[in-house]
């Protein structure tokens, strides 16, 4: 299931296969993937590229799903963080904050576990490749796109589709 199977093409418009990428069933909507590059060191400049992909309303609500419990558990463990060093400062414990940091933790870690994965789980089919998103735009140079795809099936379709831009494909087909 960690598997993940990457494709480079030099292309400004590709072709994707009319599937949902992530159980490669009839897709019925698209989901975005994108990369944001910044750069510069004194006057940083972020620029964002996406894609928009097939994918079935069912995939796409698992996968929503789970980035949004991800999110919220690690905004949980910014939170608990930041309230561990305000004790300390406060009255110059660890201990303390470690006290009640602790069942802070475990509420979240409990809601992300226990909760809200179990649900986007519930929610994917049977031949879903991933809870997560079955695509990673992995950035650009140029007309230079990659991806990283967990489906190999979706994979190696996509390579069929786009077979003249492809540059390198790593998913056992040429």
């Amino acid at each position: 299931m960690s598997n993940r199977y990457t494709i480079q093409v030099s292309a400004r418009v590709l072709h994707w296969p009319q599937r949902c990428a992530c159980c490669n069933q009839l897709n019925d909507t698209q989901y975005r993937i994108s990369y944001t590059r910044t750069t510069g060191e004194k006057t940083q400049r972020s620029t964002t590229r996406y894609w928009d992909v097939p994918y079935c309303t069912q995939c796409v609500l698992h996968v929503q799903l789970a980035k949004d419990a991800l999110s919220t558990y690690m905004v949980w463990l910014i939170l608990i963080v930041i309230q561990g060093i305000i004790w300390y400062i406060a009255i110059h414990s660890w201990l303390i904050g470690i006290l009640i940091a602790a069942p802070l933790w475990w509420f979240a870690h409990r809601r992300y576990v226990g909760i809200d994965i179990p649900k986007a789980i519930s929610i994917a089919k049977e031949t879903c490749c991933s809870i997560n998103q079955a695509i990673e735009y992995k950035g650009w140079d140029g007309s230079i796109q990659t991806f990283d795809f967990t489906q190999k099936d979706y994979a190696e379709n996509f390579a069929i589709l786009n077979h003249s831009k492809v540059l390198t494909n790593h998913t056992g087909k040429r």
